[in-house]
Parts: C-alpha cells; sequence; structure tokens
C-alpha cells in the first residue's frame, strides 16, 4: 500500500512537472497575450510584431488609396451634376444664336440664357456682390477713379459684377470709385 502511495506521488510529482514544461514549451501566443517573462521567445516576438506592423501599415495605404478614390469619384460626380444643369443653357445659347435676323427673338433668347445662368449660379450657392455699400478692398476691386463730392473711395459705380460662394470671394467687383475733386489754383494778378 504504501508502495502505491509513493507511486502515486511520483506520479503526482511528474505531472506537474510536465505542466510546467508545457508551460514553457513555446508555443503560438494569441496577439492580445502580453509578452511576460515566462512566454517570451524574442525571434518569435519580433517577426510576430514586424508582421503586424507591415500588415497595419499596409491597410492605412490602402486606406488612404480608398479615401483618394472617394473624393476623385465625389468631385467628379458634383461636377457632372453642375454640367448637367449648364448644358440646357447651351441649348438656349444655339436656339437664340439661330434667329439673328430677328432682333426681338434674339434678345428674347439671350435674356432667357442670362436667366438661366443666373439661377444655376444662385442654386450652386453663388451671390453676387452687393451693389451700393461703401468700399471694402476685400470685396472690391478699384479699377477707375473719378473726382467726385463723394467721399474718397466711396463706390461710384460697377463695371463687373463681383461673385462669392460660401462666404468667400470668388472674384471682386470691379468698380469705380471716388476721388477729391483737384483744386484750382487761380492766382490773381
Amino acid at each position: 500500500m504504501e508502495q502505491k502511495k509513493h507511486e502515486q506521488k511520483n506520479e503526482s510529482k511528474q505531472e506537474k512537472q510536465e505542466h510546467k514544461e508545457q508551460k514553457h514549451a513555446p508555443e503560438h501566443t494569441p496577439d492580445t497575450t502580453p509578452p511576460t517573462p515566462d512566454n517570451i521567445n524574442t525571434p518569435d516576438l519580433v517577426n510576430e510584431l514586424t508582421n503586424t506592423v507591415k500588415r497595419v501599415q499596409a491597410e492605412f495605404e490602402n486606406y488612404k488609396k480608398r479615401v483618394l478614390r472617394d473624393q476623385d469619384a465625389s468631385q467628379k460626380h458634383a461636377v457632372a451634376s453642375f454640367i448637367k444643369k449648364i448644358i440646357p443653357i447651351i441649348d438656349t445659347f444655339e436656339l437664340a444664336l439661330k434667329h439673328t435676323d430677328n432682333h426681338n427673338d434674339f434678345v428674347t433668347g439671350m435674356t432667357l440664357v442670362h436667366e438661366q445662368l443666373n439661377a444655376v449660379l444662385k442654386q450652386a450657392g453663388v451671390e453676387k456682390i452687393q451693389k451700393n455699400i461703401p468700399y471694402n478692398p476685400e470685396l472690391h476691386h478699384a479699377l477707375l477713379a473719378e473726382e467726385s463730392d463723394q467721399p474718397e473711395h466711396t463706390v461710384l459705380g460697377e463695371i463687373l459684377p463681383g461673385y462669392m460662394l460660401y462666404g468667400m470671394v470668388l472674384r471682386p467687383a470691379q468698380v469705380t470709385v471716388a476721388k477729391k475733386r483737384a483744386q484750382k489754383n487761380e492766382k490773381k494778378q
């Protein structure tokens, strides 16, 4: 009986030793298991981390390419949508140009083209810079200066309208501004 107990103890010790050896045996550890002194196998860990870095880098490069493709597709879609709105205006132009012999029909056609273009621009968010506002160098480009009784730099007239989109100036209004009248020096003799 004692021999059986002794054998059982030996077997129990042997099982514990095998269990310890299995614990220290090199095996693949999942990515979520943090390295500890017991499970570090330096070459394998370095290879695994290198492969992980390469995989993440490749995924990021693919992500960047996908984002660029999506941006390009979105931009092309926006341009196509805008062009579709301009095509009917071209049709109106062509129709008006066919009626150059009749002045009234031609003027009517050109007026219609003008209205259609303005409607498309307004729908896209484009706004004209307002007339009759004080001179602002961010909104106006002074092309001419005329002598006037108005205060200096007052906008006297608009040569070409300015346009804004989402608060950003696309083209400043080209204007005529006031300048002081030259005073005549009359010498008395």
